[in-house]
């Protein structure tokens, strides 16, 4: 097995055996399969002066990792003709997996001799190419016997990637557009959301208005803004008209307002005022999530007619797996499955069908109970009303699942004080939550030294126990943070209302207490080896067990307080008031449990 790596730099000669030169680049011809090496590119130098030959690749007539031979002489090169220069177009260099659906950064590109051509097979992304490209090719293939799966080779064959501007020739976008439309479109968004806005344009420009249509909606809102701004009005005014009403009203929320009101004006009147319309509600309400794009049908109807306004109008609609039922004024009187409208006999009326008991969620509901409800009741969609019961949309199960996992990520945002949107940290300097996080736990850390300092003539009577302290505050931590991540759980579930206590809890001083006594036999059989004192030993033991208990305990406490006020609250603030409190009771009471046995036993 060849790799560019290796053969880049070898020492190209002629058939007497004089040097030509260094071997500086290999070129290939786009072709099916696996392509084959059409040329190679010879460096020679002179002092400061270089040029370049170029030589067949079937002119070459022995091969190995430090010399290729040449059965003829070599020409001077043409650095402008058309091929793929693999060290110049590929090395280093994004490439899109189309296997993995994700960009990735060329290492090594892996060849191999069939008969007397050289082919390409794929490239490596792996560690080992890092390796190899460095020089240190015996280490890299220690790496794949002793690692083959986690360190090892990750050659991805030719097959499965497309170059994303390795060039400007026609043939490369040719290649492209090939293998990008049989992607879905998921897919595609998340390749066009790793690459920088140039490329991304590029590769966008390639798409077929259908699909990029779909692509766009599935982009998250700052780079599908950002892609927008370089579109025309007229050809986004057409993916507009080819979206769903909630989708195309999630695309225009993203733009800036001027560009939406010029847009919203190129848009047929019927689907401009559905927009229009989903743009007046809050972004994070049922209205501002649902659709319009729905079949509602009057209860006067059989079910064989019903049966052929739903065949009528399917195109139109979002969902028809459930068939609402209105009244004249549009009130909701009640909902049909599918399956129960095709089990019934074609002259029953539908309002004998129907389900009156119907799941609604109001038009200013918060999106995150939306999506409760549809995780709850296990729907598919979800009709929305006003005030007055008239059905105004619904939400479907896919719309609430980017809900949830929006709601996710803020969670995790609060918690840690870390903000992710479009793909990139928000700054410290704008966030102030994640600033906040850093003054309380800097000021956490100045208490602990605070405390360390006026304990400090408690340590001469500890003697050398105090060198616990570090895996003590290290299990503390860890212990205080299960009743923490226990509330953050349960309020995800909607399993803890109002703080009431639960038998759970019991179960969690059950958790700290085993916890602390490993953590003290731990530290028990540690400090014995070290100072081999089974006294000392088994006050240090004592001691950590001590502190870690009470942190756990006091973090309970704290954890249900918090929990009781607001449910942010124990997000905003649980990891830094849980955390600062069981350090310095953590240290509080190993130092004075461990002083009173050292003092008791001495």
């Amino acid at each position: 097995m060849l790799y560019l790596s290796t053969m880049l730099g070898s020492s190209v000669i002629d058939a007497e055996g004089k040097r030509i030169g260094r071997l500086a680049d290999l070129v290939v011809r786009e072709e099916k399969g696996f392509p084959r090496v059409q040329e190679i590119l010879i460096e020679a130098r002179r002092g400061f002066k270089r040029w370049y030959f170029s030589a067949s690749w079937l002119d070459i007539w022995e091969v190995d990792r430090k010399r290729l031979v040449l059965a003829s002489g070599a020409s001077k090169a043409r650095m402008e003709r058309n091929g793929i220069f693999l060290a110049r177009d590929l090395l280093d260099r994004q490439i899109v997996d189309l296997d993995g659906y994700k960009v990735v950064r060329v290492s090594d590109v892996r060849l191999m001799e069939v008969g007397r051509d050289l082919r390409v097979m794929g490239v490596d992304v792996g560690f080992p190419a890092i390796l190899r490209r460095l020089g240190f090719s015996r280490l890299a293939q220690s790496f794949q016997n002793i690692a083959p799966g986690f360190l090892g080779e990750k050659m991805i064959p030719w097959d499965f990637i497309s170059l994303i501007s390795p060039t400007e020739s026609d043939i490369q976008l040719r290649i492209e557009h090939r293998r990008l439309h049989q992607l879905h479109p998921s897919d595609i968004a998340d390749i066009l959301e790793q690459l920088d806005e140039e490329k991304r344009a590029k590769m966008f420009a390639l798409l077929e208005d259908p699909k990029a249509a779909e692509v766009l909606s599935e982009m998250v809102p700052q780079v599908r803004s950002a892609l927008a701004e370089n579109l025309t009005d007229a050809r986004l005014s057409k993916f507009l008209e080819m979206l769903p009403s909630d989708e195309a009203a999630d695309i225009l929320g993203s733009l800036p307002r001027e560009k939406a009101k010029s847009l919203i004006g190129l848009v047929k009147a019927e689907k401009a005022s559905r927009i229009t319309e989903l743009l007046s509600y809050d972004p994070q309400s049922a209205g501002g999530l649902m659709t319009t794009e729905y079949v509602a049908i009057p209860k006067s109807m059989t079910a064989q007619q019903a049966i052929e306004y739903i065949r009528e109008h399917v195109s139109s609609a979002e969902t028809i797996y459930y068939v609402y039922v209105v009244d004249p004024e549009g009130h909701l009187s009640g909902v049909l499955s599918l399956r129960d409208l095709l089990r019934s006999s074609p002259e029953k009326a539908v309002q004998d069908i129907m389900i009156r008991d119907v799941i609604v969620a109001n038009i200013f509901d918060d999106q995150e109970d939306v999506a409760s409800k549809l995780s709850r009741y296990n729907l598919i969609a979800l009709p929305v009303v006003d005030d007055d019961y008239v059905l105004k949309g619904i939400v479907t199960f896919d719309d609430a699942i980017d809900v949830i996992n929006q709601e996710a990520s803020e969670d995790v945002g609060e918690l840690s004080g870390v903000f992710i949107e479009g793909g990139k940290i928000k700054s410290m300097f704008l966030n102030p939550t994640r600033a906040a996080v850093l003054v309380v736990s800097m000021a956490g850390g100045l208490i602990a030294t605070a405390i360390l300092g006026g304990l400090g003539n408690n340590f001469a009577a500890l003697g050398s126990l105090f060198v616990l302290i570090p895996a003590l505050l290290r299990s503390s931590h860890d212990v205080s943070f299960w009743p923490l991540a226990k509330r953050i759980h349960e309020m995800g579930e909607d399993e803890y209302l109002g703080g009431r206590k639960t038998p759970k809890e019991s179960m969690e001083v059950v958790y700290v207490f085993l916890a602390s006594i490993i953590v003290s036999l731990g530290a028990f059989l540690g400090s014995y080896l070290w100072f081999d004192s089974l006294l000392l030993s088994i006050a240090g033991a004592i001691g950590v067990f001590c502190g870690v208990l009470a942190s756990g305990i006091l973090a309970i406490i704290l954890s249900i307080l918090l929990a009781r006020m607001k449910p942010r609250v124990i997000l905003r603030a649980g990891t830094s008031v849980i955390n600062l409190s069981a350090l310095c009771v953590s240290i509080l009471c190993f130092v004075f449990v461990t002083r009173f046995l050292v003092q008791l036993l001495g």
